[in-house]
């Protein structure tokens, strides 16, 4: 048995309420999400040690054992989780969503959901909010760590005893390391290729177990450190800096695109030194007073649970959430997190080792956890094969779902290929389109609309996430793109070598995803270069952002209802278009929610019962119809006419 040391269920406790005030509002804690961190740092220090001791008790290793232990330990709370997530995804989640619901429990189970939700990290990936096992990316990592870790110690110690442990901790952490650095140091280089791939480097380094490893490993090299030789003035300064450290990055350190090489290196070696400080001292009941050892008892219950359970709850808001939604989520995943501890951990935590009953107790306990997963796995299977359970709903909405996310992207995408090169000079004023897939979003709305028939249009595409704000300084480029700066840097480049083209426009629209107010600042720099070429009339969208999924509203509500039912605006969106159009000086600014959103709120569905956004922010076929159907009485547009004419009379 290892000595328990209740500081480490304490820091438990801070890492699992950092993840949930980060998940329920990231602005409470802008670094709660390093709560996982912590956890791999405890991690890599308890298996480490617990190996070790075995092998120098024993002189040998029982796998066997081993493995019992950590299913005994993950398995019940994990499928009681994901069990009720599964009746509540059956009531909740669109079918799309159910799709990806079951793909994602079924890697879980399998230990890979990390690899699973790296492979799905892509443009038209659904949100973060409608992935209710998003969370079991950390479990995936610890898992493989398990799988791997006991046949390296093993060797190690094979090897060398404790000499050869300590250079295996600290060979694979530099290495991990120097992983993440490397990979920082040619992001340039190396991004493109993962572009290319259809991935992301910055998601390949937050999942891959490579990148991690490192935190592990700060953790195992703790096994070595003799306690009962410190003096208690040192274990008081390791502690007390190891919590400032940890503090400090909870709530300071931002994720940014070096996470987790630098910026992770922080609440790790925090970690380490409130675990080297040890609970032998007065300001130990900091971690050690009763309230944090309950939470650190239930903290891998209440991780297990508190995500879903945010998720679920916010599906059946028709708000953003307020403090009694926040308090009802909280304690809501406090209390099934408890009755999870005591009912589904605490029966199975304990495998009698020793016991003449051991063998057929670990046999039953393995059976069972594997007849439940083949229920959950067969359970999925069904889903899967009925399209995420399509009968659920009335014929009247199952055309619209069944479409699934892949097709109105396929649809979302139709005209670009009509819409690009050199202008038709077919005397029609002539508009240029530059930005990201909302330039598209426009064009579908000009042609569904009929108004595309009275213009002569082109368009620049710009690709990656890289916005239409250009040309930018070298700091501007890393600060918003980081490892995607060069990257972005070309497509911005491409586009401003398109000089002619630009200079043959009669109006320049700008239309881009800037949900992001350091982006949206930067755009009067773009307006600037347009017009030093010739371009009078410059038009910058707006954002139209909602708050829902279109298509998880469509799966939710009666159609009839859904033909009724206004929305308020997202509040950020209203937020960005405010200060987008307080900077309309030198351009005309205007935006969509307009044509559907009025006092009331906005509109879901068409009058025909059409979804209008199939996430929250692509308009499907038929809302680009909706939404365009009066272009040609809107102001900007007659303004699109009128420069055209001015600058043909002044030839």
């Amino acid at each position: 048995m290892i000595t328990y040391r209740p500081h480490i269920d304490g820091l438990r406790a801070i890492a699992v309420l950092s993840v949930i005030l980060f998940h329920l509002n990231p602005a409470w804690l802008p670094g709660g999400f390093y709560g996982v961190d912590i956890f791999f740092v405890i991690s890599g220090y308890l298996i480490s040690k617990l190996i070790v001791k075995e092998l120098e008790l024993t002189g040998s290793f029982s796998f066997k054992r081993f493995y019992i232990r950590r299913l005994r330990r993950l398995f019940p709370a994990m499928l009681a989780t994901f069990a009720l997530s599964l009746i509540a995804a059956y009531y909740l989640l669109s079918p799309q969503h159910l799709l990806d619901f079951v793909k994602s429990a079924v890697a879980a189970l399998l230990s890979v959901s990390n690899i699973y939700f790296w492979a799905s990290t892509q443009y038209f990936d659904s949100s973060a909010t409608l992935k209710p096992l998003l969370h079991t990316w950390s479990l995936g990592l610890e898992e493989q760590f398990y799988l791997i870790w006991p046949f390296l110690l093993l060797l190690a110690y094979r090897l060398g005893k404790q000499r050869g442990l300590l250079v295996s901790f600290f060979v694979l952490g530099v290495a991990s390391l120097a992983l993440n650095f490397v990979t920082l140091v040619f992001q340039a280089e190396l991004t493109p290729y993962f572009v290319e791939r259809d991935y992301d480097l910055q998601a390949s380094v937050f999942y891959w177990l490579p990148f991690r490893i490192f935190e592990f490993s700060i953790g195992a090299l703790l096994i070595f450190w003799d306690w009962e030789k410190q003096a208690s003035s040192f274990r008081v300064v390791s502690f007390l800096s190891g919590l400032a450290l940890l503090i400090y990055s909870l709530f300071f350190l931002q994720k940014g695109l070096d996470s987790p090489a630098y910026n992770t290196v922080f609440p790790c070696l925090a970690t380490a030194l409130i675990i080297v400080g040890g609970c032998k001292h007065r300001f130990a009941v900091l971690l050690t007073n009763p309230m944090f050892i309950g939470i650190g008892l239930i903290s891998y219950s209440l991780y297990l649970v508190h995500w879903p359970i945010i998720v679920f709850y916010k599906l059946t808001l028709l708000h953003e959430p307020t403090f009694y939604d926040y308090f009802l989520m909280f304690g809501s995943a406090l209390f099934l997190a408890t009755l999870f501890y005591k009912y589904v951990e605490q029966p199975f935590r304990k495998s009698h080792i020793g016991q003449s009953n051991d063998s057929v107790s670990n046999a039953a306990f393995v059976l069972g956890s594997v007849a439940i997963a083949l229920v959950i796995v067969s359970t999925s299977a069904h889903a899967y094969v009925k399209q995420g359970w399509m009968a659920r709903y009335p014929q009247d909405v199952m055309s619209q779902i069944n479409r699934g996310a892949k097709d109105y992207v396929a649809l979302f995408s139709d005209s670009k290929p009509y819409y690009s090169g050199p202008f038709a000079n077919n005397g029609k004023p002539k508009v240029l389109m530059i930005g990201d897939s909302m330039s598209t979003d426009f064009i579908n709305a000009l042609v569904q609309g009929g108004s595309i028939e009275d213009l002569d249009v082109t368009s620049l595409r710009i690709r990656h996430q890289c916005f239409n704000i250009f040309p930018l300084h070298d700091a501007i480029y890393r600060e918003l793109y980081g490892t995607k700066s060069e990257l972005c840097r070309a497509e911005h480049e491409s586009v401003m070598r398109e000089t002619e083209l630009i200079k043959q426009a009669d109006t320049v629209i700008l239309a881009a995803y800037f949900f992001d107010e350091r982006v949206q600042s930067h755009i009067g720099k773009t307006v600037r270069f347009i017009k030093d070429l010739g371009v009078t009339n410059v038009m910058v969208l707006g954002q139209k952002q909602q708050v829902f999924n279109g298509a998880q509203l469509l799966g939710r509500y009666p159609l009839a209802l859904l033909k009724n039912l206004r929305l308020e605006p997202n509040p950020k969106t209203l937020y960005l278009n405010r200060l987008l159009k307080a900077q309309a000086e030198n351009f005309i600014y205007f935006d969509l929610l307009d044509q559907f959103c009025n006092e009331s709120g906005c509109r879901q569905v068409t009058d025909e019962g059409y979804l209008i956004v199939f996430d929250r922010t692509h308009m499907t076929p038929e809302g680009s119809a909706y939404v365009g159907r009066n272009f040609k009485q809107q102001r900007w547009f007659k303004k699109i006419i009128d420069s055209a004419t001015y600058k043909e009379a002044n030839l």
